[in-house]
């Protein structure tokens, strides 16, 4: 019985014709083409809608992530419902809830002793 020989495959070059092998890739060492400039970031400025995530959020208010989702689902903190599962948070509203919430000290509420 003959013994089939296993197939083996040999290329020399790209085997599509859009693949590119490292000499053709742009700041690869050995390529000799200068890098491709990375895309310029600018900075925005805040606007009055200047949304943040759950962590940026806890930090504003000095409270764990957990602790933001428990108010969020209480509805007891403004935040900003985009879809089923995505919120945001405004820093403006929360700065206004965090100044609605504060308690003055009993002796500045007219306590006298």
């Amino acid at each position: 019985m003959p013994t089939k020989k296993p197939h083996r495959l040999h290329t020399t070059g790209p085997t599509h014709p859009q693949e590119e092998s490292h000499e053709d890739v742009p700041g690869f060492p050995g390529s000799g083409r200068p890098p491709t400039p990375a895309p310029r970031v600018e900075l925005v400025e805040p606007t009055e809608f200047d949304l943040v995530t759950y962590p940026e959020a806890a930090d504003l208010l000095g409270v764990q992530v957990s602790t933001l989702y428990s108010l969020v689902h209480a509805k007891r903190v403004p935040h900003v419902r985009i879809g089923p599962r995505f919120v945001r948070f405004s820093r403006q509203a929360l700065r206004a809830w965090i100044g609605s919430h504060t308690v003055a000290p009993l002796s500045a509420r007219g306590r006298t002793s």
